[in-house]
């Protein structure tokens, strides 16, 4: 029932229509497609103000903020992890106008990872792996807050009620590298090394600015802090050197080192300073001025084995920074004819880590 009068109805209409002037006809057509045109204009600017775009008044954006990374930094080898070893700020521009969203409008904008050069190690707190072992790279908001990877979570941009242009505060990353574990190697951290940040809305993806970085910085490790002793041998009568290859009673002395890096391997090696009386024998000469017919040479700690000179010794290590390594000396006839005098001489020696 109630379909028949709607169709009675729209026939109605429909004759009606038939009998009006062919002016009143166009009239109407031409006032039907002016509206029409009209909602569809509302429709479209409604629909180019749904989301905020990138501001353009001061100039191109996209544009990077730059970070330099310069300089050496020593990291002690009692550094806990998770101490920060250097900081470098990237450049702000101060209060430019960067978005600009219609009164009220609402948008986001988020930070992603461009490139990432290297591995993730820590991914909740965007900690990334440097090229040097031991040495981590982490960029942060200039709040101090990290970005998680593979991504950050998008900020809400507030709608403004008396303006269309969004005024960001300066704009930073700072680039942060962290110690992350044991430093074997002292090694350089380039500009491709640190992980890139874009900055962009999230609407249309549309790019704002990114972490922009030059230059690298150098990271050491030092060496062990060494104690060399001064040794006494005594004093000896010439009675006690009977010929060649005689010797005297050794002393115990040890070389204290504080402070290694936690290296894979630590080697040390010994030296003469005033040259070898017979270096096959660890044999040191004599400081010239004093006696002669003698020299000095180097045991190991039980006194019965000598200290190959000239060549790298492995240092057992097992994980501390603090080591001791025992040695006893002696004094060792290396002519038939022994003169009295001052005895002295010096030796050197020398670290190495791998």
């Amino acid at each position: 029932m109630n379909m028949t009068k709607t169709w009675v109805f729209q026939s109605r209409l429909t004759e009606l229509l038939s009998h009006c002037a062919a002016s009143l006809r166009c009239a109407f057509s031409t006032r039907a497609t002016q509206l029409l045109a009209a909602i569809l204009m509302m429709m479209g600017a409604h629909a180019a103000h749904a989301t905020c775009t990138v501001y353009t008044g001061d100039g191109a954006w996209n544009r990077p903020t730059n970070a330099t990374l310069s300089g050496t930094v020593n990291v002690a080898s009692n550094a806990a992890i998770g101490t920060v070893l250097a900081t470098f700020t990237a450049n702000s521009w101060g209060n430019l106008k960067i978005i600009e969203c219609a009164p009220n409008q609402t948008d986001s904008t988020r930070s992603t990872y461009a490139s990432m050069p290297h591995a993730v190690i820590d991914a909740s707190n965007g900690i990334f792996e440097s090229g040097i072992p031991g040495v981590g790279i982490q960029v942060t908001r200039g709040s101090g807050s990290s970005f998680p990877v593979p991504t950050a979570s998008p900020n809400a941009i507030g709608g403004i009620a008396s303006g269309i242009a969004y005024a960001s505060p300066s704009p930073q990353y700072i680039v942060k590298f962290i110690k992350t574990g044991p430093m074997q190697t002292s090694g350089i951290v380039s500009a491709s090394d640190v992980p890139v940040l874009q900055f962009s809305l999230v609407s249309n993806s549309q790019p704002i600015y990114y972490l922009g970085v030059t230059g690298s910085v150098t990271f050491t490790v030092p060496g062990c802090t060494v104690n060399t002793p001064n040794v006494s041998l005594r004093t000896h009568s010439m009675s006690e050197f009977q010929g060649v290859g005689s010797t005297t009673a050794p002393v115990p002395f040890s070389v204290q080192l504080t402070n290694c890096p936690q290296a894979g391997g630590v080697y040390y090696q010994m030296d003469a300073v005033n040259g070898y009386a017979a270096q096959p024998q660890s044999v040191v000469n004599l400081q010239s001025g004093g006696a002669t017919g003698i020299g000095v040479q180097l045991l190991d700690s039980t006194g019965s084995t000598i200290v190959p000179m000239g060549t790298a010794q492995t240092l057992t290590t097992n994980g501390s920074l603090n080591y001791t390594i025992p040695f006893q000396a002696r004094y060792y006839q290396t002519s038939s004819a022994v003169t009295a005098g001052v005895a002295n001489t010096a030796m050197t020696i020398t670290m190495t880590y791998q």
